[in-house]
């Protein structure tokens, strides 16, 4: 099993990105998987205390990182027919993430755990995050 980390925590245009983003990837008999581990936000309840829940947005951060996830194996020529990547950790501040954030730094942790450039980068252009899908 291989491991990738990636943080975004940029400024720019008055607008603030951030997103932490931790995969694992395994190697898979099913084709390729891209899923979202129900644990991804677990460290809220060790930020915030046990009684802590997930806030309404944490949906769509799943979905970036699954975005991420699938653009950074569709732009990168991997066998993903064999790579299952399982986002483990998805972390955001209220006012500095969305899910194009957690998109960029899914894309980045999923390049790091495969040990592969990426092409085609995600970027940060004025206020926005392009992803030339």
């Amino acid at each position: 099993m291989q491991a990738g980390r990636y943080q975004l925590a940029r400024q720019t245009g008055g607008r603030g990105f951030y997103a932490v983003v931790g995969v694992e990837v395994r190697d898979s008999t099913d084709g390729p998987v891209a899923e979202v581990s129900p644990n991804a936000f677990a460290w809220l309840k060790n930020v915030y205390g046990p009684d802590a829940w997930e806030w309404p947005v944490c949906d769509d951060y799943r979905t970036g990182a699954l975005r991420g996830v699938r653009f950074a194996n569709t732009v990168q020529p991997v066998d993903a027919g064999t790579v299952a990547v399982v986002v483990t950790d998805i972390r955001a501040r209220p006012a500095d993430s969305c899910p194009d954030s957690v998109a960029f730094a899914a894309c980045h942790a999923t390049w790091q755990a495969l040990a592969v450039t990426g092409r085609n980068e995600p970027r940060i252009v004025g206020r926005k995050i392009v992803f030339d899908d």
